[in-house]
């Protein structure tokens, strides 16, 4: 296993002419085994009526390639920060971010904790986004497995993940791969909400790829699995509807803002 422990690299990006202004965001998570079955996740990304026209897409296991042959399929803009080279297909791995609008000012998080078999790390990818006038920061993450950190180091993860968020001050979308139920609602406590909390499970009976969301105001969540992957993966992907006009500031006791 190699680590790319440089923030700055390896980077892969490309921006994508902006879309229009949805009323709603319909963020996507799909872990894409190994990057293994891409034309297989592009049919199922371009023609599930669930998944299909998704204005936000956190993929997960992915290569420079595979990246780059989605978003040019979909016309989206892309931002990858390999991970690892991993030693099992011999090519990087890692989260990727795709969205509508370009994406800016983009950055890989390093999460604490190696793995405790190959001392792999993980990383995460974010970068904003300007949706009519509201920047809002994405996150695209792939957490470590139970069998590789104890969940006291799955929350390390998270926390990091967290706190990076708290320290950028806009709305936040966190989607991808968290390798736990649990943990997910750690997020609860510091103002998020969770519209994946109640979907189906995603892989092997359990519900492990989620979409978080902060200071996007309040809506009738809506989310779901989609079952028929077409033989892409081994994980179901999963989408939620976000609001995208973010809730009214609170008044001091003056009366400002």
């Amino acid at each position: 296993m190699v680590n790319y422990t440089d923030p700055a690299g390896p980077r892969f990006a490309l921006q994508a002419h902006p879309a229009a202004n949805p009323g709603a965001l319909k963020v996507v998570t799909f872990n894409i085994r190994y990057a293994r079955e891409i034309d297989s996740a592009i049919v199922v990304l371009m023609q599930d009526p669930a998944l299909r026209d998704a204005d936000v897409i956190a993929l997960q296991e992915m290569d420079e390639d595979g990246v780059q042959r989605i978003a040019n399929a979909l016309g989206m803009s892309y931002v990858y920060y390999p991970a690892v080279h991993h030693p099992v297909d011999k090519k990087d791995f890692g989260p990727a971010l795709l969205a509508r609008w370009p994406i800016e000012d983009d950055r890989k998080v390093i999460l604490p904790h190696l793995s405790l078999s190959r001392r792999a790390q993980r990383v995460a990818v974010t970068g904003r986004v300007n949706i009519g006038g509201e920047m809002v920061q994405l996150y695209a993450v792939h957490l470590a497995n139970s069998l590789e950190v104890s969940y006291a180091g799955q929350k390390d993860q998270l926390d990091a993940l967290l706190n990076d968020a708290d320290s950028v001050g806009l709305a936040v979308i966190i989607a991808g791969d968290f390798n736990s139920y649990d943990v997910a609602g750690e997020a609860l406590r510091r103002g998020y909400s969770w519209p994946t909390s109640g979907v189906q499970p995603s892989h092997h009976g359990l519900r492990l790829d989620h979409v978080l969301y902060r200071g996007l105001g309040a809506s009738a969540d809506s989310a779901a699995v989609v079952h028929d992957v077409r033989g892409a993966s081994d994980h179901h992907p999963v989408w939620a509807l976000v609001p995208v006009k973010r809730a009214p500031k609170e008044r001091t006791a003056a009366g400002g803002l």
